[in-house]
Parts: structure tokens; sequence; C-alpha cells
């Protein structure tokens, strides 16, 4: 898939960061979990994170023509989350959706079943979920096979390398919502399938997320999750509160109002003082 009509360029920024290079490339590396990211502050206000649900299997859809939470709910298999799928010997719910998500990525990633089988294996957080030797690829075959009737239009792009094009559209979604924020000169930062902004901006996001993905896979219908952090909206509903509700509001307010500590002060002065001499 490709832009329609969005011309594919390397866009250069010069909004200002409270974050020096190092500490970027440890977000892009993954290495700051969702905890962690909840308190990125850039330009010193605190941000929002909103990232897609269950892109690729949505965009795996979508090489059918098919708008899969417009059709989530129909048939005998019928269901909401992609991932939300029965699972031998594991009771945890938390367990069960994070080996399926592990299955079916690494499924559709993969160009055979027992590289499937092995990166599971491999990348399975055994410290979290300790299911030692539970994991064989028997065990690991009969649950894919459980996937693909429920996934039964796109089961044919299991274990065929299919992932790499879903990349390829990942990719384009996220340059469409980049360029739109940086010639907006507003700083954005992404993580995988989801993106980092100011606070205040994530009306925009949103309606951009949405945007990209019509714009790039011709379907209309998109889940999204926002994280823990205080939104604009959040702080509206509960503005003119009374009672409880007002206390609600008033603690959350305290939110955007973080201390920082002596590192982050140290480069955001640093920060300050390189842009001031440009």
């Amino acid at each position: 898939m490709q832009y329609k009509n969005i011309e594919t360029k390397n866009h250069k920024s010069s909004f200002e960061v409270s974050l020096d290079q190092d500490a970027i490339s440890k977000i892009i590396d993954q290495k700051i979990n969702e905890k962690q990211r909840s308190r990125i502050l850039i330009n010193d206000k605190p941000t929002v994170e909103i990232d897609f649900k269950a892109l690729h299997p949505i965009l795996a859809y979508a090489t059918k023509d098919i708008d899969y939470w417009e059709t989530a709910s129909v048939g005998s298999n019928a269901i909401h989350d992609p991932y939300d799928i029965p699972v031998d010997k594991i009771d945890d719910a938390e367990a069960r959706r994070s080996l399926v998500k592990l299955l079916f990525l690494m499924a559709l990633n993969a160009n055979d079943e027992t590289k499937a089988y092995q990166a599971v294996i491999g990348k399975w957080d055994y410290s979290k979920y300790p299911y030692h030797g539970l994991f064989t690829h028997d065990y690991l075959a009969r649950l894919l096979g459980i996937i693909k009737e429920y996934h039964s239009p796109i089961a044919d792009l299991f274990c065929t390398g299919a992932g790499i094009n879903l990349m390829n559209t990942d990719s384009q979604i996220v340059e469409y919502i980049i360029k739109d924020f940086t010639e907006a000169r507003i700083p954005i930062l992404t993580i995988h399938d989801s993106f980092v902004v100011p606070f205040g901006l994530e009306d925009r996001l949103h309606t951009q997320m949405q945007t990209a993905f019509e714009w790039i896979t011709g379907n209309h219908n998109i889940k999204t999750k926002f994280n823990t952090n205080m939104t604009v909206a959040r702080l509206n509903e509960f503005k003119y509160s009374t009672g409880m509700d007002r206390e609600y509001y008033l603690s959350n307010v305290q939110q955007l109002q973080r201390d920082r500590c002596k590192g982050y002060v140290e480069r955001y002065e640093k920060h300050k003082r390189y842009f001031s001499q440009q």
C-alpha cells in the first residue's frame, strides 16, 4: 500500500524537546516501559500517549478488504479483541492474551511455523509468567490452529512472511502522522504503534491517527488506547464538579505539576542554553 497523494520525504524539525538524544534513543529502543514513559516531559510540559489497538491484525484484515472492527461482532466465532481466544492450561486472563498476541504476531512475521514457535519460546517473559516447559511446538501448533479458526479470513497469511508488508503499511501510517506534527512544528515521539505528544494535543493526535489509517488502508474504524496521564477531556469533565469529584479534579491537576529530578533539570537547562544560541 502507498500514499495516494502524500509525497514521501525526510522531515527535519527544529522544535524544542526536553530530552537529550540518549533519552530519545532509549525510548525508540523500547528501554523505557509504559509507566516511565508516562512521566516524559516535552518542553517541560506533561505528555499523553495514544496507541493503536491490535494494529497489525487489523492491517492483516485490511489486506483482504475487511474492516475488522466493523465486522468483529459478526459470525459464529465473533470476537471483539482479536487476541481474546481460549488457551489450554493457562487460567490467567492476562497471560492468555499475552500468549495469543505473541504467537499471532510471530506467526504473521515468520516464514514458517517452526520459526514462529521458536520466536515465541525465546521472547516469552518467563519471569512474569513462569510457564516453563509448557510451550512445546505441539502445544503452540494447536494454539495456532485455534487462532486460524477464529481468524479464518486471514489464516493464509500466517507463517508466510506477510508481516514485512504489514510493517511497511504501518510505517506509512506513522510517517503520515509524524509529517503532520513536524510540519506544524509540534514535537512527537513514536514507540512502535503508539505516539507521545504534549498535553493538550491528544485530540489532534487522535484525529490524525484516524485520518492516517483511513488514508493508507481505505478502512474507517480504529480503536485506540490512552495512557493513564491526565488529558484535557478528563480535566474538563471534572472542572465544574463538586464534592468528591472536585477533589478528584484537583488531585489530577496536581499530576500536571510533577517533580523534576536533578538530571532532568540539568538536561533541560542545557537544552535551553543550546537553543538560545541558535
